[in-house]
């Protein structure tokens, strides 16, 4: 990957973070225009002699354009009013711009090369924006050790190195699990920090939870009136119903012969909910392994709650007997994806499992193949 698309993507992670529409290019006003300023740019810009550079601001929705600024020589002086602690870029092109945070009553001094602007910028007089670029360099660290990684592997694979192919896989969950670390220190140094915000929407909630929750908390108190607050406190509830450790929603579908069956009935067990249909191929696919899974453990405690997203009864049934889905839990309202477990479990895919513990609660999700077996072996052969 580039260094202009490492940019690209960096800047798509603040976009989603503030949950703005799916219109890139998305420009509305500066809304602001009229307020009193309360804080200042200090722009010195090599090589910006004769060009215009836009200032925007980041905003939950869209991209708003501040101004353009014209450079007669290689300095600007830019006075505006700050809402709130928010996201600004100025740009020359949508492949040449920086990114820098900036709060009320900022006074800051940008130093930058007008032909490389993120490749050569720095900022002083906003702490938040010096976190956001040490995030960035770490970030810019790792992606040289992926993408030099990745082409190593690549190389084996091409030289059918078996050994060499392998060591660098395994070489690879190691850079990933630093690079998670990294994040997740990052963020306990100033969890209620903009920068971290970017930072935690880099980790996955599947895994890391608990750091979106932190954020989230500690924005509340530096931030609470902030739109990314409230973004984020809102996306941490939604997620939280369905954490890992949460309370399984319940689920409660007729079986092929009218009767309710609930998932609650089988407390006191392991039980995978699969997610599957019999239109779905990778769902068929995938059925032999849970069944060889289901023999396996269910002596043990285990129990699969099979819930199809089939609209049609006798494809439903036709395909619970030809892949031999021996378990007697199978439920379904027959509704597609008008289901109501896919808004209450929140997937948009099948198939999706949920693995959950003797007490009703989400032990992890979405596990599959060898991943759903090991955990399995963790708790029933420990």
């Amino acid at each position: 990957m580039n260094y202009l698309k490492k940019i690209g993507l960096f800047l798509g992670v603040i976009l989603v973070t503030i949950g703005c529409q799916s219109d890139k290019n998305s420009k509305s006003k500066n809304q602001n225009a009229d307020k009193k300023a309360n804080a200042s740019v200090n722009l010195k810009i090599s090589n910006a002699k004769g060009k215009k550079l836009v200032l925007e601001r980041l905003t939950a929705r869209n991209v708003e354009l501040i101004d353009s600024i014209s450079f007669d020589d290689n300095q600007y002086n830019y006075s505006l009013y700050v809402p709130e602690p928010g996201f600004y870029r100025i740009k020359d092109t949508d492949q040449n711009f920086m990114v820098f945070i900036l709060s009320p009553n900022d006074h800051i001094k940008i130093i930058a090369d007008a032909n490389n602007l993120e490749g050569t910028y720095t900022v002083k007089g906003s702490p938040e924006t010096a976190r956001l670029q040490k995030l960035n360099k770490s970030l810019y660290k790792f992606y040289a050790r992926r993408d030099s990684l990745a082409r190593a592997i690549q190389q084996h694979q091409s030289a059918r190195d078996i050994n060499s192919y392998i060591n660098a896989i395994e070489y690879q969950k190691v850079i990933i699990e630093e690079y998670n670390q990294m994040l997740r220190d990052f963020i306990r140094e100033n969890p209620g920090s903009l920068a971290s915000l970017v930072a935690v929407e880099k980790l996955n909630p599947e895994t890391d939870f608990p750091y979106y929750k932190m954020v989230a908390e500690a924005l509340q108190k530096t931030m609470p009136q902030s739109i990314y607050t409230k973004n984020i406190t809102e996306r941490v509830k939604s997620m939280g119903a369905l954490a890992v450790g949460a309370e399984a929603p319940e689920i409660a579908l007729p079986n092929p012969e009218g009767k309710i069956l609930k998932l609650s009935d089988l407390k006191g067990k392991i039980v995978l909910i699969d997610f599957w249909a019999s239109w779905c191929k990778p769902c068929r696919r995938a059925n032999p392994e849970v069944v060889r899974l289901y023999n396996k453990y269910h002596d043990k405690g285990f129990e699969v709650f099979s819930v199809s997203l089939d609209k049609n009864k006798t494809s439903w049934t036709k395909a619970i007997q030809q892949d031999g889905l021996i378990w007697p839990y199978h439920v379904s309202d027959l509704k597609y994806w008008n289901s109501s477990v896919v808004k209450l479990y929140n997937f948009n895919g099948i198939p999706y499992t949920v693995l959950v513990d003797r007490e009703g609660k989400i032990l992890a999700k979405n596990l599959r193949g060898t991943a759903l077996e090991q955990k399995l072996k963790e708790i029933f052969e420990k």
